[in-house]
C-alpha cells in the first residue's frame, strides 16, 4: 500500500499508474536472426509514444545503489528492457524503482538510447547461444567437461 502511494505521490511516476496507459501487456515476437519465438510482459505500454516502463521493487535506498545494481550482471535491466522493446516494438524505455522499505519511495530512470543499444547487443549474443542450443540439442555451457581457470582473461 505504501509502495503504491509512493508511485502516485511522485509526479514523474504517477501517470504510469493511470488508466490512460496499458498495464501488464503480454506480447510475442519472432526473432528474425534466430527464428526463436520470444515472449514478454510489459508493466506499462504507451504504443502511440513507442514507450514502455518496467517497475522494479528494490531494497537499494539511494540512486547510486540502484543504478549499480540495475546495470550489474545480476539484473542487467537494460537487457531486459531491450527484450521488451523488441517484443512490443517500442523505442523508449524507463524503469521505476520502488523502494520496498519505509520510507517507501519511487524513483524514475530513463534508459538512454546508448544503453538500449548495449542491451540489444547482449540480447543478440544470448539469443544466438540459445538458438545454437536448440539446433544442436546441447544445453551444456562451454567448458562443462574441461578444467577451467577461475579467472579468465575476458573477465579481468
Amino acid at each position: 500500500e505504501q509502495q503504491i502511494a509512493s508511485v502516485l505521490e511522485n509526479e514523474r511516476t504517477a501517470w504510469l499508474a493511470s488508466d490512460e496507459v496499458q498495464h501488464e501487456v503480454v506480447g510475442f515476437y519472432r526473432d528474425e536472426r534466430t527464428d526463436l519465438l520470444l515472449k514478454g510482459m510489459a508493466d506499462v505500454l504507451v504504443p502511440e509514444d513507442e514507450y514502455l516502463a518496467d517497475f522494479k521493487t528494490t531494497r537499494h535506498g539511494t540512486r547510486n545503489q540502484f543504478i549499480r545494481w540495475a546495470t550489474s550482471r545480476e539484473i542487467a535491466v537494460h537487457v531486459q528492457l531491450s527484450h521488451y522493446a523488441r517484443v512490443f516494438g517500442m523505442r523508449q524505455a524507463s524503469v521505476v524503482a520502488v523502494r520496498n522499505f519505509v520510507p517507501c519511495e519511487s524513483m524514475y530512470y530513463q534508459l538512454p538510447q546508448w544503453r538500449l543499444r548495449e542491451g540489444n547487443a547482449a540480447l543478440d549474443y544470448s539469443l544466438k547461444i540459445i538458438s545454437d542450443c536448440v539446433l544442436t540439442g546441447n544445453w551444456h555451457s562451454a567448458g562443462w567437461r574441461e578444467t577451467n581457470q577461475l579467472i579468465e582473461e575476458e573477465f579481468i
